[in-house]
């Protein structure tokens, strides 16, 4: 930002917080916290605090057209280059392709003339990597405390919809956040379902519910898919689609997911006696999850000290996530599949639909779409898809799954595909409880083997 604005002070350097390794900036959480420090110290002192996020422009083709680590090594480099430029300000990766850099005493115009000087650094940013050049553009949004926002949450909030105004408009935009473009009651909403989360947390709110999945060949219930839902103080549980958007945007995710895990492998250690030996579990992982480096020492100290072995348990993971950020994500699943746990590749078909991420990734199970397996009866284009890739993950040795089955017929013809298991309400609905197995074999009471 501008040379004469003030710097952050001690609000990074104070406090120990979870630092990125790639960039050298703040996590997302940290950043956070020392925003809401630096919003603070500005209206002890009437000062302003201008707000950049900006969001770099087909950041996820940089491994698909250059390699595999072209991503990071862009990333590392880029830190470099931006702690280099912007001394004195707070800067924070909140993703794998976002970040945000706060300074304090600045006006609108110095953050917008901050946010123009960023937007041509990374223009002209250009390393070499394996001799060929990594160039990106960046979409930017611009918000300062207190014109667009009282809280620091709700500076982030507006600096990101400024953020995705910009991307809207194409590449290599800067935007200042405008209350009238921004619907301020859905802001207000999603504040307010933040809120909420934060109180089901601490209560204990979040609760798993499981789906049965069951094998086409035999039409047993061999396994469960984990899904996340808050339950009311009446008993009602509330989905998703309610609290994901104000999660994600408020950097929640994580921590809904370490809830549910730990939920889960309680159960899932009490039914024991319950279950068939080979029974498994699935659950479902975010994108944000992968930047929190201590969740892989978390889920095996968890399994353990509940007697669950790795391999009755596989996370999911969407193609989206896995683009988010290549180099962590294979990091983070190498790290867990050592151990013996097992990943599926979720919403298949949904993105770029590539098998590089069943080369790249301990990938041991592919889950098509539901979208490709509801129409499968009166699409052609989708019945040949699911047949071609099931075919091609046979060869892999890959297991599939298909999600959305609602009818008999779509289970005979999935069977008679070779796709291996199938989940949806022909098969049964998400519930609390686990699915009653009345001639399960009891196992000892030692780890689930």
């Amino acid at each position: 930002m501008s040379a004469g604005s003030e710097s952050p002070g001690t609000a990074e350097a104070s406090v120990s917080r979870a630092v990125d390794p790639v960039t050298g900036f703040l996590s997302r959480e940290g950043f956070r916290e020392a925003l809401e420090e630096m919003v603070d110290r500005a209206e002890r002192t009437g000062r302003q605090v201008g707000l950049i996020a900006f969001d770099l422009d087909s950041f996820r083709s940089l491994n698909d057209t250059h390699g595999p680590d072209a991503g990071d090594d862009y990333l590392r480099r880029l830190g470099a280059m931006l702690r280099e430029h912007l001394d004195g300000s707070l800067l924070g990766r909140l993703g794998g392709d976002e970040f945000a850099v706060a300074r304090l005493g600045v006006s609108v115009k110095e953050t917008i003339d901050g946010a123009e000087h960023i937007r041509k650094l990374l223009a002209e940013f250009a390393p070499l990597h394996d001799e060929r050049p990594l160039q990106l553009t960046a979409s930017v949004g611009v918000a300062v405390h207190p014109d667009h926002a009282g809280r620091a949450l709700d500076l982030l909030l507006a600096a990101d919809g400024a953020m995705r105004d910009a991307k809207e408009k194409g590449r290599g935009w800067v935007v200042l956040h405008d209350p009238k473009r921004r619907d301020p009651e859905k802001a207000l909403a999603l504040g307010y379902q933040a809120d909420k989360i934060r109180w089901a947390l601490a209560r204990g709110f979040f609760v798993p519910v499981y789906q049965p999945i069951a094998d086409t060949r035999t039409g047993k219930v061999v396994a469960v898919e984990t899904l996340a839902r808050i339950r009311e103080e009446d008993g009602a549980l509330i989905s998703p689609t309610n609290f994901l958007e104000a999660a994600e945007r408020f950097g929640l995710v994580t921590a809904i997911d370490r809830s549910i895990i730990a939920a889960a492998f309680d159960q899932l250690s009490q039914a024991r006696r319950l279950l068939p030996s080979s029974f498994e579990m699935s659950l479902n992982l975010s994108g944000l999850d992968f930047e929190d480096d201590s969740l892989v020492a978390e889920i095996s100290r968890l399994a353990r000290a509940r007697g669950i072995r790795p391999e009755r348990i596989t996370f999911e993971i969407t193609e989206t996530a896995a683009l988010r950020d290549l180099g962590r994500v294979k990091k983070f699943t190498e790290a867990l599949a050592s151990e013996g746990f097992r990943f599926s590749l979720d919403d298949f078909g949904l993105g770029f639909s590539s098998f590089r991420y069943l080369r790249e990734l301990p990938m041991s199970t592919l889950k098509f779409d539901r979208s490709y397996v509801e129409t499968i009866l009166s699409s052609g284009e989708n019945l040949a898809f699911v047949k071609g890739v099931a075919e091609i993950c046979r060869g892999l040795g890959v297991k599939t799954v298909a999600e959305g089955v609602e009818e008999p017929m779509v289970f005979s013809l999935l069977r008679t595909l070779g796709i291996d298991r199938v989940q949806g309400y022909h098969i049964g609905r998400p519930s609390p409880d686990f699915p009653s197995f009345p001639d399960a074999e009891r196992v000892p009471s030692g780890p689930i083997s």
